[in-house]
C-alpha cells in the first residue's frame, strides 16, 4: 500500500523546516519517520514519556523506506514534492474504512 499523499506532504513540509543540508545521507529515513508520527501510528505517552503504538501501518517499515528512498531520488533530481502527490504515483489516498 501506498503513503497517503497528504500526509507525505505534511512529513516533508515538517523535515524542510529544519536545516536538513546536515541530514542529506538520513533524509529518507527522517522522511519515513516524519510520516509515521504524523500518520500517528506512535504517540508518546506524557506521563511516563513511554512510546506506544496506536495501531498497525497497514505496510511494512521497509516498504515505507524503500517508497521513501525513491521519493528522495526523485526530489534530488529536480522533482518537487507537489509534482510526486499530484501524481500519486508514489502515494496514494486511500479512503478510511
Amino acid at each position: 500500500m501506498k503513503p497517503e499523499c497528504k500526509v507525505l506532504l505534511k512529513a516533508f513540509e515538517a523535515i524542510s523546516s529544519i536545516e536538513s543540508k546536515y541530514y542529506e545521507e538520513d533524509f529518507p529515513e527522517m522522511l519515513s519517520y516524519m510520516y509515521l508520527l504524523l500518520k500517528g501510528y506512535w504517540r508518546v505517552k506524557e506521563e511516563d514519556g513511554v512510546t506506544e503504538e496506536v495501531k498497525t501501518p497497514p505496510f511494512t517499515a521497509i516498504s515505507l523506506l524503500n517508497t521513501m528512498r525513491i521519493i528522495t531520488e526523485r526530489i534530488r533530481n529536480g522533482t518537487t514534492i507537489e509534482e510526486i502527490v499530484t501524481e500519486k504515483e508514489l502515494c496514494g489516498d486511500v479512503e478510511e474504512v
